[in-house]
């Protein structure tokens, strides 16, 4: 789909699908995008874990959690964007950059790291529902999510954001 890492960038960029996509990358305002980190979402399972051999100090961001035991809400970014699905993107956006910060994960720590990369697959309002066809998990736009063998899998890679070291 995308041969370089221009040709995402772009995408991102440009199609009005990728509103919450681009505002957390705005959040990383100096770490380029990878298609090959991105990629790399593509093929994990439960019995086959995230693997990329072009990049090195992997930081799954979506994993991070809030640090304020005192909120209710004690998931992580992955699990928050999930639950809050189509609701507005700024309100959503604000909850991670808060977490980013209580993860050390400052405004200036984010601007210098330009020296990583960052892989983002973000599939926000996006419906699944179950054929009647073969009892598969589908979404809306007809691409099969069968390598996703439960939900809570599927939320993980649905909401996934990456920063690597390339090698």
């Amino acid at each position: 789909m995308f041969n370089s890492d221009t040709a995402y960038t772009n995408y991102l960029k440009t199609a009005s699908t990728q509103r919450l996509k681009r505002a957390i990358l705005k959040l990383f305002p100096n770490t380029p995008v990878s298609v090959s980190l991105f990629r790399s979402f593509d093929n994990v399972t439960a019995t086959k874990p995230f693997a990329n051999t072009s990049y090195t100090d992997f930081v799954n961001i979506s994993s991070l959690n809030r640090t304020d035991t005192s909120s209710n809400f004690n998931r992580s970014i992955g699990a928050y964007l999930n639950s809050t699905a189509l609701k507005p993107v700024s309100s959503r956006v604000a909850t991670v950059e808060k977490i980013l910060d209580e993860n050390g994960y400052t405004a200036s720590k984010r601007a210098s790291m330009s020296n990583d990369v960052i892989g983002i697959q973000i599939a926000d309002d996006v419906v699944y529902e179950t054929s009647d066809k073969d009892n598969e998990n589908v979404m809306y736009s007809g691409l099969k999510l069968s390598q996703y063998p439960n939900s809570s899998i599927g939320e993980s890679l649905n909401y996934h954001i990456t920063i690597a070291k390339a090698k």
